[in-house]
């Protein structure tokens, strides 16, 4: 139950497995994937996002990630990460403080994901003093396969048993 004045709850996380993304938000949580000079909303949050890139050139399918709503939990659909993606978490009066056209300029001149997330940071913070803001960026720098070949094998032949128990 929401009382005035009184700050809600929120959560914004991801998992990453194997090079696939997937990310959970509630409240005011929000998570996107910055690919290619666009911000892709990865769960439907509150904070309406324009189709458009860095350039201001419309794009197609912005909502691809967004999957759906259970309850009050928004959930997103399954991204396969590549090379130089950035995934962004934070809490949406960031982006109200800032407006996507200056995230994205942000994330576009950033050199890694410190100076993304300190840009970012500072500037909202600057907007709106004495407001909680929190965000969390990281670039994908590396992607490595996982090696299901070279796994320990804990199958026990009949033989392995019967040697076992003669000592």
């Amino acid at each position: 139950l929401q009382h005035d004045g009184v700050r809600q709850p929120y959560f914004a996380g991801i998992i990453v497995k194997d090079s696939e993304l997937a990310a959970v938000t509630m409240g005011n949580g929000c998570a996107y994937l910055y690919r290619g000079d666009v911000l892709y909303p990865l769960t439907a949050d509150d904070y309406q996002l324009d189709a458009i890139d860095y350039n201001g050139k419309p794009v197609s399918g912005l909502d691809v990630y967004c999957a759906g709503v259970a309850g009050t939990v928004r959930y997103s659909n399954i991204a396969q990460l590549q090379l130089d993606d950035c995934v962004i978490v934070c809490n949406k009066e960031i982006m109200e403080a800032l407006g996507q056209r200056e995230v994205l300029r942000m994330l576009y001149e950033a050199e890694d994901q410190s100076d993304a997330a300190g840009l970012i940071i500072t500037a909202a913070s600057a907007k709106l003093p004495g407001v909680p803001l929190q965000i969390l960026i990281g670039f994908v720098e590396n992607i490595s396969s996982l090696d299901r070949t070279g796994r320990f094998n804990v199958t026990r032949t009949q033989a392995d048993i019967a040697s076992s128990g003669s000592s």
